[in-house]
């Protein structure tokens, strides 16, 4: 009995560990940034560039109190209004694997229409940020970007013709970053 007991909290542990390992691995460095705590914040905007109806900046974050750096690829939605719209981050450590998602729509996808008509092809980011596209066969593929994945209302659409503009101004974005 006890060595059944024993093996039994050995073993909820060793799941419980796991666990916090997987949540710890799964927050973003813009997530940790922001929960910070009595610290005081400054940020900074490098404009580079507008596609439809949305501005691309790189966002620099500074944790004045203890010195600590954040860049960042920051992404505001204009609405049809000209107010100011959602708003997301995306972690630099997730750049890459955004621009490899829009290399393969602008290679892949957007060449040629799906065999299903009822296709949606989509990438999420680590810090919820949703970006794919659909097809509609009056209009071709549409690109869409969410600021948050789980709400409809962040989202906005671009044509076909955005999408290599879109990755272009990703590439620089990604550039700007690197030089910092």
């Amino acid at each position: 009995m006890k060595k059944t007991v024993f093996t039994l909290t050995l073993l909820a542990s060793s799941i419980a560990g796991f666990a916090q390992g997987t949540a710890s691995a799964e927050t973003s460095p813009a997530e940790k940034f922001a929960a910070r705590k009595s610290t005081i914040i400054e940020k900074r905007f490098d404009e580079v560039g507008k596609v439809g109806n949305m501005n691309i900046q790189v966002e620099y974050i500074t944790d004045l109190t203890v010195n600590d750096k954040l860049q960042c690829i920051r992404f505001d939605i204009q609405m049809p209004n000209n107010a100011s719209g959602p708003s997301a981050l995306l972690d630099s450590n997730e750049v890459n694997e955004l621009i490899s998602f829009m290399k393969y729509i602008s290679s892949n996808v957007i060449t040629h229409p799906p065999v299903d008509p009822n296709t949606e092809i989509s990438f999420t980011s680590k810090y919820n940020i949703e970006i794919g596209c659909f097809w509609q066969p009056n209009n071709g593929w549409t690109l869409f970007f969410r600021t948050d994945s789980q709400n409809p209302s962040t989202e906005t659409d671009f044509a076909q013709a955005d999408i290599p503009a879109l990755l272009k101004t990703l590439r620089l974005a990604k550039a700007e970053m690197g030089q910092r």
